[in-house]
């Protein structure tokens, strides 16, 4: 049996989380898209597509807006244009290994599909009020296998500025 590492001085056990580990193995991924522009009836639409494996996603979502507006995460939506693919970036940047799961911004759908979870962002959109939400690891959400999702932005006023970062890491269940 291997044992922890300690501190030298204060001879502390030394240990990272598994997401930490993630990102040290290069198997820990984000995205990241912002918009200057998004109206009332242009919502803002991100898309993910996973792939056909067992090495899942492990996916946290951070999500800012400039003014109060709507986020809602579906699953299994219809789309109608794909969108266009952004660049996926390894935490560990000196890994070369690349992600399984592709990312779009600016897609569009005939159906968003099932609603997963909705939150605001915003105070009430007077004089540029901006929010962000928090994430933390309780609010992964593992996605399923060979399955597209949608991100929508609906802003509650013309003209907001929104900023969208998907972290995960893909692990392979044993």
């Amino acid at each position: 049996m291997i044992g922890v590492p300690q501190d030298r001085i204060t001879k502390a056990g030394l240990s990272i989380d598994y997401p930490h580990h993630e990102i040290h193995s290069g198997d820990h991924y984000f995205f990241n898209h912002c918009d200057d522009d998004v109206d009332i009836l242009g919502p803002k639409y991100l898309r993910i597509t996973t792939p056909n494996t067992t090495k899942w996603a492990h996916l946290l979502c951070h999500l800012y807006s400039s003014g109060a507006g709507k986020w809602e995460f579906y699953e299994n939506p219809t789309i109608n244009a794909a969108g266009t693919a952004g660049t996926i970036y390894n935490n560990n940047r000196n890994s070369t290994k690349t992600s399984a799961m592709v990312c779009y911004y600016d897609t569009t759908t005939t159906s968003d599909g099932t609603l997963l979870w909705s939150e605001r962002t915003g105070a009430d959109g007077i004089g540029g009020s901006q929010s962000g939400s928090g994430i933390s690891r309780e609010e992964e959400i593992i996605l399923k296998q060979n399955e597209d999702y949608v991100l929508k932005f609906t802003p509650d006023a013309d003209n907001a500025k929104v900023c969208v970062t998907f972290k995960w890491y893909e692990h392979t269940n044993e």
